[in-house]
C-alpha cells in the first residue's frame, strides 16, 4: 500500500519504535526526506525507543523542525531516569531551547532546577534558557537571578559548574533588564 506524504509520519509512527536499528534507520530516513506536517511529534514520541545513532539524527531533525507539539516528549527524555550520555541529553536541550514556546522555557527551567542531571545538561538549559525568544523566559531568568528568590541557583550549583548569578559570585546567567535607551543630540 502506498502511503501519501500526509499520512506518512503516523503510518512510521509504531515502525520508529520497532526494536531493530535498520528498520529505526529506514523510519527516520524516510521522515527525513517527507515534508509532512506531524513529522516532530512522531519523531519526539518514539525518543525513549530509538537506538543511539537514530536518536541523535532524530534530535538534529527536531532542532530545525522547531515543532511546539514535541516539547512534553523532550522534556520527558530529560527527565528519564534511563542512562543516557550527557551529549544526547544536551542535544535534546538545545532542540527544547529551539522551540520558541512559554512551555519550552518552563521545561528549560525545571531542567536546570533539576539537580539530578549533569552539569553540562544544566549548562546547556541555562544557556538556552537565557537566549530563549518566549515572552516567559524573561521572568524564568530573572528568577535564577534574584537571590530572595527560592529558585535561585546556589553557590552548590555553581561548584558543580552551573553558572548562577548569586551576589558573591559575579557570573550572571542574563542580562534581564533591556539596555537603557540612548540619548540623541
Amino acid at each position: 500500500m502506498l502511503f501519501r506524504p500526509p499520512e506518512l509520519p503516523e503510518h512510521l509512527r509504531e515502525t520508529l519504535r520497532h526494536p531493530d536499528l535498520r528498520v529505526q534507520q529506514a523510519a527516520i530516513t524516510a521522515l527525513l526526506k517527507s515534508s509532512a506536517g506531524g513529522r516532530g511529534e512522531v519523531l519526539a514520541s518514539a525518543l525513549p525507543k530509538l537506538h543511539a545513532g537514530v536518536l541523535e539524527m532524530a534530535l538534529d531533525e527536531l532542532t530545525v523542525l522547531k515543532d511546539p507539539w514535541s516539547v512534553e516528549h523532550l522534556h520527558a527524555l530529560i527527565l528519564m531516569k534511563k542512562k543516557f550520555k550527557a551529549g544526547v541529553l544536551e542535544k535534546a536541550v538545545v532542540a527544547l531551547a529551539a522551540i520558541s514556546s512559554d512551555r519550552a522555557a518552563h521545561a528549560l527551567y525545571k531542567i536546570i532546577g533539576d539537580t539530578e542531571q549533569p552539569a553540562s545538561v544544566r549548562k546547556a538549559a541555562v544557556s538556552g534558557l537565557s537566549n530563549h525568544p518566549s515572552g516567559a523566559a524573561l521572568e524564568w531568568v530573572s528568577k535564577l537571578n534574584d537571590p530572595a528568590s527560592e529558585d535561585a541557583l546556589s553557590a552548590s550549583d555553581y561548584s558543580a559548574g552551573v553558572p548562577t548569578g548569586v551576589p558573591d559570585n559575579p557570573v550572571v546567567i542574563a542580562q534581564v533588564s533591556p539596555p537603557a535607551p540612548q540619548a540623541t543630540a
